[in-house]
């Protein structure tokens, strides 16, 4: 197989959008409408085999030079990631300000049954390490400790009594409010719920961006 002559074939390949990949023996092309015409097909089924070999190729070239992903221990600090650096240095810059919050609202319809409602959010924190993350700061560097499990309590607020004339101003108010109300980082849940109970449910919630 001349690899330079079917680099060149794939890269003209590439220019005219047409991707090739392989799945064992299999050749899969996908291409634009109209850019596949009969003789560009001709042409690749020809090429086959010599593409299915450089494709192995470079597969088994790239698994070979790929390290092992090993799994770190949760039971110590761990340095941050660069999203997290932003994070804890825009919390110590002005963390009364939490500009690094990001909030959503939806209005649930029907019978709801709390506990459950906590149960899935509880199941989400237990799946996601990043919102049981804590940040500590170590001789002057910023660490990361993952927690174990933790609950996660939803606390409602009634405004069945409030008259619906008045309760967008108040929802608006609310959620500013909440919106304003900085994460402890080393000692809160990087998420929080509110359920806001009206005609329907509000569920109103926060966490980092």
């Amino acid at each position: 197989m001349n690899n330079q002559t079917i680099v060149k074939f794939l890269s003209q390949l590439r220019k005219l959008n047409v991707q090739v990949s392989s799945n064992g023996e299999k050749l899969r092309c996908q291409a634009p409408e109209g850019v596949l015409t009969p003789a560009l097909s001709q042409q690749i089924a020809e090429r086959k085999a010599e593409i299915l070999a450089y494709l192995k190729q470079v597969r088994q070239k790239t698994d070979s030079n790929s390290p092992a992903i090993s799994v770190i221990s949760r039971d110590e600090k761990l340095p941050l990631s660069f999203a997290q650096e932003r994070l804890w240095f825009l919390d110590q810059l002005d963390g009364s300000k939490a500009p690094y919050i990001q909030q959503g609202a939806m209005e649930i319809s029907g019978n709801l049954k709390i506990p459950v409602l906590q149960q899935a959010f509880c199941e989400i924190i237990r799946r996601h390490e990043v919102f049981r993350t804590r940040f500590y700061s170590v001789n002057g560097i910023p660490m990361q400790v993952i927690v174990p499990d933790t609950s996660l309590e939803i606390p409602v607020v009634d405004w069945k009594h409030v008259p619906k004339t008045q309760q967008q101003t108040q929802i608006k108010q609310y959620a500013q409010t909440q919106a304003e109300i900085p994460f402890n980082l080393s000692e809160d849940l990087l998420l929080r719920v509110n359920l806001l109970q009206l005609s329907s449910l509000l569920l109103l919630s926060e966490f980092t961006e």
